[in-house]
């Protein structure tokens, strides 16, 4: 049976190779040369036109802060993208989702750990998994100190 890092692996390789393949397809060398490119551009702004709040910009799928980044969730189309092929995130969830494969709630093992550590329950109900793996390794090299020592 598959470990779910080997299934994630796995995944994100068939992702990578659908995501050559379409880049040999629309003449293209990278995928940060089509990043960089006029079309991923005009792209991107007619995205947030489309999905701007009265703010004027889009927000993050997961939290409410401004969605810095388009993630593709499929690279099939890759040139020719749907909306349904692009996820708004903010930086702290994108990085979430390359480091772990998506974006989850905190398990119940972790939101104890931090009413332990004394983080109020608006805090606690809005955690992710990858925030709070970050937050406890942090805790516990003493990076950052817990609001329960500020008490």
């Amino acid at each position: 049976m598959m470990h779910k890092s080997e299934k994630r692996d796995a995944y994100r390789r068939m992702m990578y190779a659908v995501r050559t393949k379409r880049l040999i397809e629309i003449g293209i060398g990278s995928y940060s040369d089509y990043l960089a490119g006029a079309w991923w551009k005009e792209r991107r702004e007619r995205y947030r036109q489309e999905h701007a709040g009265a703010c004027g910009s889009v927000q993050c799928r997961y939290c409410e802060t401004r969605a810095a980044d388009l993630h593709h969730t499929s690279y099939q189309r890759l040139g020719a993208e749907d909306d349904a092929d692009l996820l708004p995130l903010c930086r702290e969830h994108h990085a979430e989702w390359h480091t772990f494969g998506s974006v989850q709630p905190a398990t119940a093992a972790q939101r104890e750990i931090l009413r332990r550590h004394g983080y109020a329950e608006a805090f606690i109900s809005s955690a992710t998994f990858g925030r709070t793996f970050n937050l406890i390794g942090a805790l516990g090299r003493g990076e950052v100190r817990s609001p329960r020592e500020f008490g």
